[in-house]
């Protein structure tokens, strides 16, 4: 078990810093240090075997142990299943344009491609090789043809390889030209005496002068040209257009941007004595930007170096030599695996915000075509739909920039993917049904607390500490001097108007307006105004809003764009000259890979979406007010989207009506009389009541909605736990010192009013499940005041067996609801995104959150164990120890508990990823940093196998410092690190101070905690 729990601890600490290797080198240097590494490998294989010993020697074949055999077998499966996919399955890429079918994938794996001829046959061998900018490349291929041998060596990688033209007195006249291709900005390079074909075009460079070429030469120490179409040029320092004719010589200037029949290009640079090099760019690799391989090819006496440019995804450009009487082509990049079957892409729909245009989502409609078996069917792929046919799975990835083609993703597993199911269903049955078995471990610790006779009352100041933590933390924020406000009461008859939200909900204005200010602001009540007061004003006086800073700004880079330094940045500071200032930033991160995003890129896309909300504001683009009769799919519309479509004899109405009403409201606004604009308002009430009837809410539940909004319910039980939680520790801590007093009354006093919050609790929770129409735990601060909600329940679970549970879990909650409302997470109702619109959502999110609870009451209840060790003197060891090892037992129960929650909840979270993105597990860092807490806590409760691990203190140490497992999994990946689960991310954030206070309280607790530990409980007799 020694040798067992070593390597469970340095699989964790693998796997956890494989997360920051790959964050910060990119992924192929975390497979190639860890994750395919042979030594990771071995260390599987170690734990597998030393797991089938371990299940003999703690004899768990016996029948009253079959529960324990279960899910430790399920492990075995789990890892037997995920070798099946990583040595037979494979992923890759299908890239398909408009109106082209395909049946070709590219290979997610990169290799080496040789083909070598002799003249009278040929051979062709595929390496597979993964290359990193942290080690030196190992690539080595070696083949006979006819009598003759071909080897090749790579002797260089570099990432993300740019070319530039260098000034070398050795060098050529070379041009080096920008295009616009389906994939993205080109840099194409053309040599003195060189013809080079580009899209539709052919380039010559003072070589084969024809009439259908571009022309280019030299003319008295400068660049002309002549072109076989009409151009258009523009230079860009001035916008200054010109026309140029088609067959006649041209000046051909430096950054002038040329379009010609549709394709522009840009002259980037041109030297006389120029020398093309290749230049490193960052050591993390990019999707996008090609990463360079040098290699030596031999054969015979003679040998020859090759430069090869691949991107994983495509095919590289093969380099072409002849030597020794072989021709021999050498590319670097994925490999073509050809289907049995093709997709035809019909259409890509990319769907935009108004205002900076940026991506919103986007799909592909594509047709199957199986002409063996004669199948033709359209499909729709987008993000939890996922196409699959004959064991192949494709899932929405990214698109070409100009919206022409959809790359999909392409996942091929049959036999891994049914053994890991396997496994994660043993798991599940072996793990719940060890509840029920009277000689499991649970069954024992329960049994042990019944016989222990104490006064259950040792309690600790460390609540002291933790009462600290939710001091205010609110940003100061700039106020809206000199513009006039919005009458609160006509302000919250607005705020009951109906509105259809874009997910199709239909809802009470105050609800969209609470969610799009505390969007934009982070705050319910921002200049002191109810969200409706500053919905209308923005809507009013757009123009004034404009210079107010709203939008919080976090990252410094995105700061330097914007050329502000403060904390908030207004509307107006996101555009300049050249338009929009983030709009190529947020399209890049937007076409990205989620893995591939850092912190920068996921700000870009939250302020991004903001500033989309804001104009959208100014607009009035949110207002889906207008029912339309008659209409099939119940799709309300919005004041500017009325205006081309027909809505028979409400036409007038609908168009007219919200310039009637923004009339209305100004002139209400200049004057302070609000008769005129609330009758206007009446308006729009009846027309929504005759039109909507059918799809509106009933008035119950709407009013129901608002009367949520308005309680702020889960800030209020922050307050209340805490003070409760609170009184109660003090009464319990100086029962510590008064043993004789048992303060019966005031505990029962605080255990009740305790119940009467966890009922509000609870209901806060099914008004929001109710309204919402889903379990409340879709987003990051759902799953916050679920967590809260399930402390609570895990302490009155406990509190039988000692109160001081509830006094615990009762300050936790507050906590963790206080963190809920902290400004990183949106509060906000919705509809669920796509990639959350799955049934798994609540079997998975309730289980791992719910986990956090237990696991979370485990860890304060350790550092309650911990001071108490440190106050512990011979004299009161006899009266205290008791109590501390209640408690200890109440932790290792809660922790097992957690444990099992949080395995299963997070093994069926791989389910959940195989119906949304095609694979079961990918080392994403959410999941990764998931299972790095598995390992953690299952390390934790083995070390009473392990002699030097096997008392009291090292127990509620580990058990204290485990969590932090947990804060890096929930906070720590969402906020600092890229991955696939940053849609429930919220803005990057420093690490707040109140943290490393935190470790340095926790650091002197426990070393004083284990001097005294040692010196009384291990050496000291009780007395």
């Amino acid at each position: 078990m020694s040798l067992m729990g070593a390597g469970t601890l340095v699989f964790a600490f693998a796997i956890g810093a494989a997360t920051f290797i790959e964050n910060d080198y990119g992924t192929s240097a975390a497979q190639l240090m860890v994750y395919k590494a042979l030594w990771f490998e071995l260390l599987l294989f170690y734990l597998a075997a030393n797991l089938v010993i371990n299940i003999f020697r703690q004899k768990m074949l016996r029948l009253e142990k079959w529960t324990s055999l279960v899910f430790h077998i399920a492990f075995l499966f789990i890892l037997i299943g995920a070798g099946i996919t990583r040595y037979i399955s494979f992923e890759g890429v299908m890239h398909i344009r408009e109106g082209s079918s395909s049946n070709t994938v590219y290979s997610e794996q990169t290799y080496l491609n040789l083909m070598v001829n002799d003249g009278d046959k040929e051979i062709i061998s595929n390496k597979k090789v993964l290359f990193s900018s942290v080690s030196k490349p190992k690539g080595k291929i070696k083949e006979t043809i006819g009598s003759k041998s071909v080897s090749v060596n790579v002797t260089h990688y570099i990432p993300n390889a740019e070319q530039t033209i260098a000034d070398d007195m050795a060098g050529t006249p070379t041009i080096s030209m920008i295009i616009a291709g389906g994939q993205g900005r080109e840099t194409v390079f053309i040599k003195k005496n060189q013809v080079v074909n580009i899209g539709n075009f052919t380039f010559s460079f003072e070589s084969d002068q024809d009439s259908s070429y571009v022309n280019i030469f030299e003319s008295e120490g400068s660049l002309a040209f002549s072109s076989p179409l009409q151009i258009s040029a523009m230079r860009m320092a001035d916008q200054q257009f010109d026309t140029l004719a088609a067959f006649e010589t041209h000046p051909l200037e430096l950054r002038k941007l040329y379009n010609m029949g549709g394709f522009n290009f840009v002259i980037n640079d041109y030297k006389q004595n120029g020398l093309i090099t290749i230049n490193p760019g960052s050591i993390k690799p990019t999707p996008e930007l090609p990463d360079v391989v040098i290699a030596e090819i031999s054969s015979g006496d003679v040998t020859e170096e090759v430069v090869l440019w691949g991107v994983k995804g495509r095919i590289g450009q093969p380099a072409i030599i002849n030597i020794n009487g072989l021709e021999i082509s050498l590319s670097y990049g994925s490999k073509i695996i050809t289907l049995p079957f093709s997709l035809k892409l019909i259409d890509f729909q990319l769907e935009r915000y108004p205002g900076s245009n940026s991506p919103s989502s986007y799909a592909s409609e594509v047709t199957l075509i199986d002409k063996e078996n004669g199948i033709e069917e359209d499909r729709r792929i987008f993000m939890n739909n996922v196409l699959n046919y004959k064991g192949y799975r494709f899932f929405q990835s990214s698109y070409d920039r100009d919206e022409l083609g959809t790359v999909l993703s392409v996942n091929h597993d049959k036999w891994g993917t049914i053994i890991t199911y396997l496994g994660y269903i043993l798991l599940a049955l072996g793990m719940i049904f060890t509840f029920f078995m009277k000689e499991s471990r649970i069954s024992f610790l329960s049994d042990q607390l019944e016989l222990i006779k104490s006064s259950r009352i040792a309690r600790t100041a460390t609540i002291l500490l933790l009462l600290l933590l939710p001091v205010s933390t609110t940003l100061a924020q700039p106020t809206a001097e000199n513009i006039p406000m919005v009458d609160e009461a006509h302000a919250r008859r607005f705020g009951k108007l109906l509105v259809q939200d874009y997910g199709g909900r239909i809802e009470p204005m105050n609800t969209l307006a609470s969610e799009l200010i505390r969007k934009v602001t982070g705050k319910e009540n921002p200049f002191g105004l109810i969200p409706e007061q500053m919905l209308l004003s923005m809507m009013a006086q757009g123009e004034s809003w404009q210079k107010i800073p709203l939008i919080k700004i976090t990252h410094p880079q995105l700061k330097t764009i914007l050329g502000t330094d403060g904390k908030y940045a207004s509307f107006s500071d996101f555009y300049g000259q050249d338009g929009y200032k983030i709009q190529s930033i947020a399209e890049d991160a937007s076409r990205k890979k989620p893995a591939y995003r850092g912190t920068l890129d996921k700000e870009v896309m939250k302020v991004d979406e903001k500033v989309n909300i804001v104009f959208m504001i100014f607009a009035a683009d949110f207002l889906r007010i207008y029912p339309k009769p008659d209409e099939p799919d119940h799709e309300w519309t919005t004041p500017r989207a009325v205006m081309s479509e027909d809505y028979g004899d409400a036409n007038v109405f609908v168009q007219k009506y919200l310039l009637l009403y923004m009339n209305s409201l100004t002139e209400a606004l200049a004057s302070n009389k609000w008769e005129d604009v609330n009758e206007t308002l009446s308006y729009l009430e009846k027309y929504q009541a005759k039109f909507g009837e059918e799809v509106a809410p009933p008035q119950s539940k709407l009013d129901l909605e608002v009367r949520y909004n308005e309680s702020h319910i889960f800030p209020k039980l922050s307050k209340y736990y805490g003070l409760v939680g609170f009184i109660l520790m003090i009464i319990l801590f100086t029962g510590v010192f008064i043993p004789n007093r048992k303060f019966k009354i005031p505990i029962i006093t605080g255990t009740v009013i305790l119940s009467l919050l966890f009922l509000l609790h609870t209901v806060g929770l099914g008004v929001r499940w109710y309204i919402s129409g889903h379990a409340p735990w879709s987003n990051g601060y759902e799953s916050m005041i679920y967590i809260a909600w399930a402390t609570v329940l895990a302490g009155f679970l406990f509190v039988r067996k000692s109160p001081i549970t509830l006094a615990v879990t009762a300050i936790l909650s507050a906590l963790i609801l206080w963190v809920a409302g902290l400004s990183w997470l949106d509060p906000e109702i919705t509809n669920l995104v796509p990639v959350l619109k799955s049934y798994w959502l609540t079997i998975h999110v309730s289980m791992i959150t719910a986990s956090y609870g237990f696991l979370a009451l485990g860890s304060l209840l350790a550092m309650f164990n911990l001071i108490v060790f440190s106050v512990t003197t011979k004299n009161s060891r006899a009266r205290i120890q008791p109590t501390t090892l209640e408690i200890t037992y109440i932790i290792e129960t809660t922790l097992q508990v957690g444990l099992f929650m949080l395995a299963i909840g997070t093994f069926l979270g791989g389910v959940w990823a195989n119906e949304s993105w095609g694979r079961y597990w990918g080392w994403d860092a959410k999941e990764t940093w998931a299972f790095v807490s598995v390992l953690v806590y299952t390390f934790i409760l083995h070390m009473r196998y392990i002699p030097s691990m096997k008392g009291m203190f090292a127990f509620n140490f580990a058990a204290l410092i485990g969590f932090g497992s947990i804060i890096m999994t929930y906070f720590g990946v969402n906020y600092y690190l890229s991955g696939l689960h940053s849609y429930a991310a919220g803005d990057p954030v420093p690490v707040p101070t109140f943290v490393y206070y935190t470790l340095i309280v926790i650091t002197i607790i426990s070393t004083i905690s284990y001097f005294r530990y040692t010196s009384i409980y291990l050496r000291e007799p009780a007395t």
